[in-house]
């Protein structure tokens, strides 16, 4: 048996022993309520926690300098170095439609982490050319995918140069290619996570030899729901994840992780924060509220905003574009580049725009005291698609973004082993619509009027990061009573720049209001215009003045 089916063998026998590989219906969260809006079920120190010595980060540059360092002349070597919250979060692919060899006798493996952040996927077919390539996805914090594949065939292996061989199906820019649930083609389980007959027979042979590949089934496979062996209609699951529906799982992480990467490309765009309120009332109140949006003179009043930008029509893609996403092609992971669009994906429990609006009301409600307030007066009501659980709703939303955005790597997969919310990601039933009768009055409000620029976080009467601390000079956060944020990079419990130390305990921290944990950069030393342009500046002086001569 290789090291990596030992590694993975001894991960799934635990998650057996444990149970923590439940059914969903026993997923801690929707029986027990969060202490606060932190709670992940168990503690976590460290919420974006960097690899341990010996194991790679998840960054594609970092993986293949790990790779050629280290010596690792196969995939199954590198394999073997991933993080096992890495390679237990996985899906068995029986087809693909861009034309990767793969059947159920030798699927390709896709192993997508516990965020599906950074997705990797090779094959298994000893007669495939392309064997000891692996393919990787990578999401960068511009909130652009980078697409990449590492050649075991060559010594040293080869990093692609660029993704030019992945946009004919992945599209330009890039993004995952992915089925909407529950329909999955292609994949083992591919209607609701359950098996055909070929896979359930296929899957029994991998669990019965686990070390007869030294690709990912290695690993080897846990029994169905229930135990026993597998059979035709079982459901795919996953080892070390209370709730465990392959693919379902995937979905899910995939659509939090595609609108995290909007999210950042409409922040890039310079005229985001002017036209947040605009963003939101077309996304959410004019598709949910459609009478009072046009009655109201929010429609006209949006209307006429966006026709002085030159942005036409005035609806929600439109808005879209001109902030820099295209949800045709951002939003349509289940078609490939060549297909006809269809920004419609299904989440599981909401689409890709009812994500993004979340991600936006949270990112507004930290710098706008007057919205922050309208959400801590809305009481976190029980509902069928929400537990309830907290006094107000910003609440509620700081808990959905921190354990579906802010948790990453093995942080999350420790959170999502002790339990999962099967309704985190439901933002539009379980958070924007039980607040839309305050909510979209208030954005009408604001698209109609010129709004004020909104008063400095540090000196607006209220904890605006959820710390128990308000304003200067209380909250270490804050600089002075001038400063919008209450919770800057060194002060915001996240490490930034992923070297393992977070806020102050980073050298690079001067104090809790510093706003980059990133080193400074190094000083200029002669390149650019700089110090030599000092040697050529007298030539240039006494050229100009003898032009200056000859023209008198």
């Amino acid at each position: 048996m290789t090291s990596l089916a030992r590694r993975a063998y001894a991960l799934t026998t635990i998650a057996l022993l444990t149970g923590l590989v439940i059914a969903p219906s026993a997923a801690r969260s929707q029986y027990d309520c969060p202490h606060e809006w932190r709670d992940a079920g168990v503690p976590i120190d460290d919420s974006q926690p960097a690899a341990p010595v010996g194991v790679p980060e998840t960054e594609i540059d970092a993986l293949y300098a790990f790779a050629t360092d280290a010596g690792i002349s196969s995939l199954e070597g590198l394999l073997g170095a991933l993080p096992t919250w890495l390679l237990a979060n996985h899906i068995l692919v029986e087809a693909t439609r861009s034309g990767n060899p793969a059947s159920v006798e030798h699927p390709r493996g896709l192993l997508f982490g516990s965020d599906a952040r950074f997705l990797m996927a090779f094959g298994s077919d000893p007669d495939d050319p392309g064997r000891e390539v692996i393919d990787i996805a990578e999401l960068e914090d511009s909130g652009f995918w980078k697409f990449r594949s590492i050649d075991f065939r060559t010594s040293p292996p080869t990093l692609s140069p660029d993704d030019s061989a992945c946009t004919g199906c992945h599209a330009d820019p890039p993004r995952p290619f992915w089925g909407s649930y529950p329909n999955w083609p292609g994949m083992f389980g591919p209607q609701q996570d359950r098996v055909t007959a070929a896979q359930a027979n296929r899957l029994n042979e991998l669990r019965a030899n686990p070390s007869a590949s030294d690709r990912f089934f290695a690993l080897g496979v846990p029994a169905p729901f229930g135990g026993g062996v597998w059979e035709e209609g079982d459901v795919v699951r996953l080892p070390g994840r209370s709730y465990a529906y392959s693919n379902t799982v995937f979905n899910m992480e995939l659509g939090a992780a595609v609108a995290d990467g909007a999210l950042r490309r409409l922040r890039a765009s310079p005229r985001f924060r002017d036209l947040r309120d605009e963003l939101l009332t077309l996304s959410y109140c004019a598709p949910r509220d459609g009478v009072a949006y046009a009655s109201s003179g929010a429609r006209d009043a949006i209307s006429s905003t966006l026709l002085a930008l030159g942005v036409a029509p005035a609806v929600r893609d439109s808005l879209y574009r001109y902030l820099g996403v295209d949800p045709d092609l951002a939003f349509s992971l289940h078609r490939l580049a060549d297909e006809s669009s269809d920004p419609n994906w299904n989440v599981s429990t909401d689409s890709l725009a009812g994500l993004v609006n979340l991600l936006v009301l949270h990112d507004w409600m930290r710098e706008d005291p007057e919205l922050l307030q309208l959400l801590e007066a809305e009481p976190d009501q029980e509902s069928p698609f929400n537990a309830g659980c907290f006094e107000h709703v910003a609440d509620l939303i700081r808990h959905k973004v921190y354990l579906g955005w802010t948790l990453r790597g093995a942080a999350r997969q420790t959170s999502r082993a002790a339990g999962m919310d099967v309704d985190l990601l439901r933002a539009t039933q379980g958070v924007l619509d039980p607040v839309r009768d305050a909510l979209c009055p208030f954005l009408y409000q604001r698209v109609k009027s010129a709004t004020p620029a909104p008063v400095p976080a540090c000196s607006d009467g209220v904890d605006n990061d959820g710390d128990r601390l308000t304003d200067f000079p209380a909250d270490p956060g804050c600089l002075g009573p001038d400063v919008l944020l209450e919770d800057p990079t060194c002060d915001d419990r996240m490490d930034n720049d992923h070297d393992g130390r977070i806020d102050l305990a980073d050298p690079d921290c001067e104090g809790p209001y510093d706003t980059t944990e990133a080193p400074p950069p190094p000083p200029v030393t002669g390149c650019g215009f700089g110090p030599e342009l000092m040697l050529v500046l007298p030539s240039l002086w006494w050229l100009r003045r003898r032009r200056a001569v000859a023209h008198r």
